[in-house]
């Protein structure tokens, strides 16, 4: 016969071990979740004064260059002819946006030179010559470097106009072409006479340097340069590969350059 006694006690210890032995698994399982998220915030928690890493963007807006490509080539040109192509201009309104046009484009070797001696004001000039060419072109000559074919580069369409003046330019002459937006003294001399000024068919200032940092021919670096010198430097622009008007690639503004200003 069974002891009842006994067989309660043994039936109490199994189940006294029943449950010691789910609530140390199921404390078990739930302490893992607390461990995973201490975890996470531990690895992912920097200093509050601690800022991410970011690559500054950097641009520069007076050489840079719109997408666009106009005949081919990039229009370099901030000011350049709104496109007329709207089916509903009439004729008259496309022949008063070509008046318009011709009086902005510069198109001949006087214009530029005109355009550049009405900028620099009361000025006296001993020589003067005017290219039309491409950015690239201009560049490599003001670097010294060979020129290229500019049927193989599609760089803007830019005047550059020389000049030796009798007198040292102005401040505002020379620093007021490369620096428009500055306020340089207008009566302080420069003490330099010679000047390269590079600017877009419709008369946007790009650029301006001097022609002696390209060619010098007398020996010594210390010896003063004639005028003949500075003049040599500068009809090496004329030898600059010559290419056609770009502002004429814009819709119904072909042949612009054949009219004559109004």
């Amino acid at each position: 016969m069974i002891n009842t006694k006994s067989s309660a006690s043994v039936i109490l210890i199994t189940a006294m071990l029943l449950i010691v032995g789910y609530l140390s698994m199921t404390t078990g399982l739930s302490s893992a979740p607390i461990f995973t998220q201490q975890s996470d915030l531990a690895t992912s928690t920097a200093p509050t004064n601690v800022a991410p890493t970011i690559a500054p963007t950097v641009t520069q807006s007076g050489l840079q260059e719109p997408a666009t490509l106009i005949g081919g080539r990039v229009w370099h040109g901030p000011a350049s002819p709104t496109d007329p192509a709207e089916p509903t201009m009439t004729a008259e309104q496309r022949e008063e946006f070509r008046r318009f046009a011709r009086n902005l484009a510069i198109c001949t070797e006087e214009e530029a030179r005109d355009f550049v001696s009405n900028k620099l004001g009361d000025i006296d000039l001993v020589f003067g010559i005017a290219q039309r060419s491409t950015k690239d072109q201009i560049l490599r000559w003001l670097k010294g470097q060979p020129q290229s074919d500019p049927s193989t580069e599609t760089t803007s369409v830019l005047w550059v106009v020389g000049i030796l003046a009798s007198q040292p330019l102005t401040e505002a002459q020379y620093l007021g072409w490369m620096f428009p937006s500055s306020d340089p003294i207008d009566g302080k001399s420069t003490g330099i006479r010679d000047a390269v000024y590079v600017f877009t068919e419709d008369g946007a200032p790009v650029m301006v340097d001097r022609s002696r940092h390209v060619q010098r021919t007398v020996s010594q670096e210390h010896e003063p340069l004639a005028d003949e010198e500075y003049i040599d430097a500068l009809q090496a622009i004329g030898g600059l590969p010559e290419v056609p008007s770009q502002i004429e690639a814009f819709p119904d503004l072909d042949g612009l350059c054949l009219t004559a200003r109004q």
